[in-house]
């Protein structure tokens, strides 16, 4: 189904974007479409969206593979056990919420409360591989002990290949191959 939103430039769209966005409505569309004849006020709402999106959006999205009817779910992850994301309260992370703010406030909240956000899924999702009998059945892999720590941006490719065959070694082990 596509939904076309007319006056899509008006204050109260971004609280039906708010309500179509959350997953919590049993209409589910395939396709929505926002129109307004003033391109400018649009362009504001879009924003606006952007903060939306940020704020529902999952730090691991196991949630969206459970309602789309996973039995077993398999977590990569990056971080070793016990290791957390580091907080965005400093300077810079500050510095990055006062830009995101001006374009939406949701948005520099929702980058701010990543690290909590990522800690109450690892909570749910250890407490769900822990359960023999929880449904999805979870498996996490993790990098070994001792393996280098690679950023996103990594640029040493012996690193890289380092932390690909530690991975490859860890799969292998979990999953029997």
């Amino acid at each position: 189904m596509k939904l076309a939103v007319i006056g899509a430039g008006s204050f109260r769209t971004p609280a039906i974007y708010r309500a179509l966005a959350d997953g919590r409505n049993d209409t589910r569309f395939d396709e929505i479409v926002f129109h307004d004849v003033d391109e400018v006020r649009l362009e504001r709402i879009r924003t606006v969206f952007d903060g939306i999106d940020a704020e529902t959006q999952a730090v691991v999205p196991y949630r969206t593979a459970t309602e789309q009817g996973a039995t077993h779910i398999l977590v990569l992850r990056s971080r070793r056990d016990g290791e957390q994301e580091s907080s965005n309260s400093g300077r810079s992370g500050r510095a990055i919420a006062r830009y995101l703010s001006r374009y939406s406030r949701g948005l520099a909240a929702a980058f701010l409360d990543r690290p909590n956000r990522l800690s109450r899924d690892d909570l749910h999702l250890e407490e769900a591989e822990a359960d023999p009998d929880a449904m999805p059945a979870v498996l996490s892999l993790r990098p070994p002990v001792g393996t280098p720590a690679i950023g996103r941006l990594e640029r040493d490719q012996g690193r890289v290949i380092v932390g690909l065959q530690a991975g490859e070694r860890v799969a292998t082990a979990a999953l029997g191959g």
